[in-house]
């Protein structure tokens, strides 16, 4: 007689491997007095393993990441006393005025994510944490700079005397290096199984199980990327020969020394898995119940 009723020894297990990718909104929360908030994009795309054991999830891997992030800060105003170098004794009054103050950074950073989660049917939740490890880092800082001198005894305001490090001008940092610091980032994501929706029956694969999702993440980053390095101050004056800007990026400057950064993401993340082979599954079964009773070995007694 064919058995019918069985229960399952052990929980139902199914390991996959494959790969996803995420795309959205990336934002650096800073410490520093003025800064407006930088923001940009971090797309990344990663490979891993994923457990399902009945309906919980356990999921680990590698993933790389491109950070592009903007930032600003307010105009700048100062006025500083010079010495005229052909007069002996006389100084005048130079008013500078930094604007358009732009701070670009270009990063590539590397994250192992532990998450932990349930499925239940077409939809599913995942949380947990990814540690990273920043590779490359690259910043650039760039602003339009405008002098004027008021050399009232003399010739009165002046202006456009570019030969004179007077007029209108952009000033650049130059393109600099820097490291982060490692990151431990909190990772929330929901979404939807869409190969069990029909409409998405177009994702099949002949003969090869497989899972595709589509879902929506939030991850903060708990901890202080930035390091502490002071290479000067982000609008820095040399007046020594007219007047010349030496910028220094945020995450370079003074004024950051002991400032934090705390990493912010949002957007979609696409996910395609594939099962590996299976082992055959354990069940214990009720043969009292499917034969009213079973043979003793080495008998025929039926014992109910």
């Amino acid at each position: 007689m064919p058995l019918r009723s069985a229960t399952q020894l052990s929980p139902e297990k199914h390991h996959f491997i494959g790969f996803w990718a995420e795309a959205g909104y990336a934002g650096w929360l800073t410490s520093m007095d003025g800064a407006k908030l930088f923001s940009g994009a971090a797309p990344s795309f990663g490979v891993g393993y994923r457990l399902f054991s009945n309906n919980f999830i356990l999921q680990t891997g590698v993933e790389g990441q491109y950070v592009w992030m903007k930032g600003s800060i307010p105009e700048i105003r100062r006025q500083e006393l010079m010495n005229d170098n052909d007069i002996p004794n006389e100084q005048f009054l130079m008013s500078i005025h930094m604007y358009n103050y732009t701070d670009v950074n270009m990063m590539v950073n590397v994250h192992v994510p532990l998450l932990v989660g349930y499925e239940n049917g077409r939809f599913y939740a995942l949380g947990g944490i990814k540690a990273g490890m920043n590779v490359l880092a690259k910043a650039v800082s760039s602003a339009t700079m405008t002098t004027t001198a008021d050399y009232e005894p003399y010739i009165g305001m002046m202006e456009d005397l570019p030969n004179h490090g007077i007029g209108t001008a952009p000033v650049t940092s130059g393109e600099q290096n820097f490291r982060m610091g490692l990151n431990l980032t909190m990772h929330l994501e929901a979404g939807a199984r869409l190969d069990k929706f029909k409409r998405y029956k177009a994702f099949h694969i002949r003969n090869h199980p497989y899972r595709v999702y589509l879902g929506a993440y939030l991850e903060y980053g708990m901890a202080n990327v930035h390091t502490a390095v002071a290479n000067g101050p982000m609008a820095g004056l040399d007046l020594t020969h007219g007047v010349q800007a030496n910028l220094v990026p945020m995450m370079l400057c003074n004024e950051m020394k002991n400032g934090t950064v705390n990493p912010l993401a949002v957007g979609v993340k696409f996910t395609m898995l594939f099962e590996l082979p299976q082992h055959g599954k354990s069940y214990i079964y009720d043969w009292k119940k499917e034969t009213n009773g079973y043979r003793k070995r080495g008998g025929n007694q039926i014992i109910k």
